[in-house]
């Protein structure tokens, strides 16, 4: 199905026009760059500051929000896809460049016979763009994707001559590269907790990424269980221990459907090597490989149907636009589509959730909220009662299910789950839908009050947040500001995005 996901680099009358994967956001830049080598970065961002232009990169476009913004230098970093497996000899570690895509890293992790740890419900983001806007899936075990990164590559100003670039290589005290004369003729070794736990999700505030070092593991497959529940079961589930039993947990709610309240529980667990199909150990193209790859492309029929196909898509644009009133048993067919009793493939194939034709024609807003802090059940009461009151009032409503999620706590100080377990909450809208734009605005507005206090994800639509919303919600952020300061208190990496949220 490679044909459906669209480049976002056009040119009118000969200029570059960059869009986004939705084409929700549109941009002019004065010049459009194209790096292969570090060095040409590096020529970028000397550019840049010789010309008194800002500069920021951008990968295939998978972002909701306005994080690539500029309207000076964009950067494209897609011909950057080297991938260095056994980083300085470490089996476990692979160095990607910032063009990888998440399928281009699990490709060649398959034929490596090792497995990517975390990862979001989709693929074709570069690596680089998803860590450093915090995508993440749901695992309390483990983490967002940004706990894969043991070392970082940054394109940005030189800290000592302010009027050129330079490359510097970023690490936590304990990082894998030791200190060495040879590094002399390449990029600066910093080893400094602080400075990495500000760099990683930094959304390209700092300078441009040029590769990251990401630890991996062994080869090893996953087993997905999707059962039909209702929501005041699942919230006695989650008081009972449902996260702490599994390997990973998402959650689809049905908010439209007062007393039933349609509820899909989606489970991961790690299968025992002793029982993994010897079919998904073999890489080559024997009949056995084949079969497998074929099932893992039709695990379950409707997902299958309504994300690769156009005429699926304008059926659920008319069924939602023409009857607001039925949406509720609409999401309650959907989610009962998705029953299924087990579901084996390799780790990735389980993460990876489909629906690659929505994902083109979908947008949405979706903030954080901590485990551990008050009670989350209550703040997801009272978003199902809003949604029930916005539809019933006006007939607007979402184009799907909220979707939940769980992730370990981090130390990186801009990460929404930085210093606590979260419960992200995803909330979908179709862009041809009646009013989309309209409820995801008021949703946002939701999660700024006080009293729910949700952490926006970077990567999506979160434009009614302010700086203020941001300062309120990370404590670590002024100190993130000083380690921006040191590479870039000129802001030659800044936009609208940066000073909206963080700040000038």
């Amino acid at each position: 199905m490679a044909a459906i996901f669209r480049t976002t680099i056009k040119y009118s009358f000969g200029r570059p026009v960059w869009r986004n994967s939705t084409n929700t956001v549109k941009l002019h830049p004065l010049a459009l760059e194209k790096p292969t080598t570090i060095e040409e970065m590096k020529a970028c961002v000397t550019r840049a500051i010789r010309d008194k232009l800002r500069i920021r990169a951008t990968g295939p476009g998978h972002s909701f929000s306005d994080a690539p913004y500029t309207e000076d230098l964009l950067v494209d970093t897609s011909a950057l896809t080297a991938i260095t497996p056994k980083y300085l000899g470490d089996e476990h570690l692979i160095e990607v460049e910032a063009g990888v895509t998440v399928s281009g890293l699990n490709k060649e992790l398959d034929a490596l016979g090792k497995s990517i740890r975390a990862m979001g419900g989709y693929n074709k983001q570069s690596i680089a763009g998803a860590i450093q806007t915090g995508t993440h899936g749901s695992s309390l075990k483990f983490g967002a994707m940004s706990a894969m990164v043991r070392s970082v590559v940054l394109v940005t100003r030189d800290m000592e001559h302010r009027d050129r670039a330079h490359a510097y290589r970023i690490e936590p005290a304990n990082g894998p590269t030791p200190h060495s004369p040879s590094q002399a003729s390449g990029p600066t070794l910093i080893k400094d907790d602080e400075l990495f736990h500000s760099v990683v999700v930094s959304f390209g505030a700092m300078g441009l990424l040029h590769s990251l070092v990401v630890e991996v593991e062994p080869f090893y497959c996953l087993k997905e269980v999707r059962r039909v529940s209702n929501w005041t079961d699942v919230k006695q589930e989650l008081r009972d221990g449902l996260l702490e039993a599994h390997g990973s947990v998402l959650i689809q709610i049905n908010p439209y459907l007062p007393g039933e309240d349609t509820a899909l529980i989606i489970t991961h667990d790690r299968v025992p090597d002793d029982q993994v199909p010897s079919a998904l150990r073999r890489r080559g193209a024997d009949l056995g490989y084949f079969f497998s790859a074929l099932w893992g492309a039709i695990r379950n029929p409707s997902l299958l149907v309504a994300g690769h196909f156009r005429l699926t898509y304008w059926i659920m644009v008319l069924m939602i636009n023409m009857r607001p009133e039925r949406i509720g048993r609409t999401f309650r067919s959907a989610i009962r589509s998705q029953r299924d009793d087990g579901y084996t493939h390799r780790a990735h194939k389980v993460m990876y959730q489909g629906a690659a034709h929505f994902k083109l024609r979908a947008y949405d807003t979706e903030c954080a909220i901590p485990l551990r802090q008050g009670d989350y059940l209550a703040s997801l009461d009272a978003l199902i009662a809003h949604l029930r009151d916005l539809n019933d009032t006006y007939r607007s409503h979402l184009s799907a299910p909220i979707g939940l999620r769980f992730v370990k706590g981090s130390p990186l100080f801009l990460t929404p789950e930085h210093g606590h377990e979260v419960c992200y909450v995803d909330l979908p809208v179709l862009k041809h839908a009646y009013g989309h734009s309209n409820i995801v605005g008021r949703l946002q507005e939701f999660f700024r009050d006080p009293q729910h206090m949700g952490i926006p994800h970077w990567g999506k639509r979160n434009e009614r947040f302010t700086a203020a919303d941001i300062e309120a919600r990370y404590p670590r952020l002024n100190d993130w500001k000083k380690a921006r300061d040191r590479f870039d208190k000129e802001r030659t990496f800044a936009n609208r995005f940066t000073e909206r949220l963080v700040g000038v």
